[in-house]
């Protein structure tokens, strides 16, 4: 499908907030309501959009995130499904380069976090398991697994309902909303914003099936010489296709990943970029075949990069 100027609008609109109305979306985009309606039906019957979620403040859950980068001597489609089992990984994406499996998963405090990479350590057919603690950087994340959500004492369970349904389907009307918590439409409404106004949700957003415009995430673990992380970052910002770069302690120095088209494509951006950085003296990647929960998160800044023909 090929997405022309007023299709790429949408999909920043529906990037920057998943829950925009079709008014306001034609009023940024210069198209009616009907035309936007149908247009972004077209979107998700392509598959291009996969769906709406809502990021949750994971320090509001006193959560921090973990990435963990897994090496496999069986079939990784088996160790996947014990891998889901755990509860507390937010993605779980089949690669391939330094590592069979990237995860990204969430943890209270370092007892929580041994004890989590343990238990992954123990499941059959892995047979290396390294792991990074992300801190703030730029791009995106937040995300919080429903486990914890149901779990959580933070909010009462029609906060946690609420935010559960919000996670499957950002975009669902506050009229169903209301009746799957068995409430009315106008309280299904405050108690959303009570949750935006709180910090309990970061942002509202679309998904994207970047593999279906021939693009694909991949994941670097870059070490540095020290001191500079700050400055690495910056300039890692400054290129169109990072979409996330994070300071680490463990593995690496800096997390990021990237949108590439293929392992050429991440090799030459890799080479004729990343290690042109200051401070920067090596690189290991991964580039991402299939997952579970594998995102499809993209900044509104980088549809007309990615999304472009």
């Amino acid at each position: 499908m090929k997405l022309d100027k007023t299709d790429r609008k949408i999909l920043k609109e529906l990037l920057t907030d998943g829950r925009a109305k079709y008014a306001d979306i034609g009023d940024a985009t210069g198209a009616g309501s009907s035309t936007i309606r149908w247009r972004i039906k077209r979107l998700e019957e392509e598959g291009i959009i996969v769906g709406y979620t809502c990021l949750p403040d994971t320090e509001y859950f006193g959560l921090n995130m973990a990435i963990f980068f897994i090496k496999t001597s069986g079939d990784s489609k088996e160790v996947i499904n014990d891998l889901k089992k755990q509860g507390r990984l937010t993605s779980i994406v089949i690669t391939f380069g330094d590592s069979n499996i990237v995860c990204r998963g969430v943890f209270e405090d370092i007892g929580d976090l041994l004890e989590l990479k343990e238990s992954i350590s123990t499941i059959d057919g892995i047979s290396e398991v390294q792991t990074c603690i992300t801190h703030k950087g730029i791009g995106m994340g937040g995300e919080a697994p429903l486990e914890l959500i149901r779990k959580t004492k933070r909010l009462d369970k029609t906060d946690a309902r609420l935010l559960e349904e919000l996670i499957k389907d950002a975009r669902i009307g506050y009229t169903e909303l209301g009746k799957k918590l068995k409430m009315n439409a106008s309280t299904a409404r405050l108690r959303t914003m009570k949750l935006v106004d709180e910090g309990v949700i970061r942002k509202f957003t679309a998904r994207v099936d970047l593999a279906k415009r021939g693009q694909f995430p991949a994941f670097l673990r870059i070490k540095t010489d020290g001191g500079k992380t700050g400055e690495i970052i910056s300039a890692l910002g400054e290129i169109p296709v990072v979409v996330m770069a994070l300071p680490c302690i463990g593995e690496c120095d800096i997390f990021s990943r990237v949108i590439v088209k293929g392992a050429e494509d991440l090799n030459r951006l890799i080479n004729d970029k990343i290690m042109e950085i200051d401070g920067i003296h090596d690189v290991k990647a991964d580039c991402t075949l299939k997952g579970e929960r594998i995102g499809g998160f993209l900044p509104p800044r980088m549809v007309e990069t990615i999304l472009g023909d």
